[in-house]
């Protein structure tokens, strides 16, 4: 059974990835979590998704929505703890496709406040 807040951050997703592959992005991987390394040591951890955008760049988005502003901004919820970790997965990501390599790369958020029937979408490129 799904909690709330993982149904309203599964709902955020899947919007992101509409109204991100309506603006030219070409969704590469969704929800990628490392395996776990040879030593035993485990990376821990989600990138929400990756794409290659229309200008050939790879774009590590995190998601992030809220069904209010009564707690703060979606985007507050990235804390530099959360930062440092999401450059953690993407150069872990980043290892393990070795095909995307020769790719320039950001990180992204997105801050989705509503529901389905009115939100707010905003796409900041290059905030981590």
């Amino acid at each position: 059974m799904h909690t709330h807040q993982t149904q309203v951050g599964r709902w955020g997703e899947d919007l992101a990835v509409a109204v991100l592959s309506g603006s030219g992005y070409r969704l590469i991987d969704k929800n990628w979590r490392p395996q776990r390394s040879q030593a035993g040591l485990t990376l821990r951890g989600e990138i929400d998704a990756v794409y290659l955008t229309p200008k050939d760049h790879i774009a590590f988005v995190e998601v992030k929505t809220r069904t209010t502003a009564d707690y703060g901004l979606p985007v507050e919820a990235l804390t530099p703890e959360k930062r440092r970790k999401l450059r953690e997965l993407v150069g872990a990501w980043r290892l393990s496709h070795q095909e995307f390599q020769r790719h320039s790369y950001h990180i992204d958020v997105v801050s989705i406040i509503g529901t389905a029937d009115h939100f707010a979408f905003e796409h900041r490129q290059a905030v981590v």
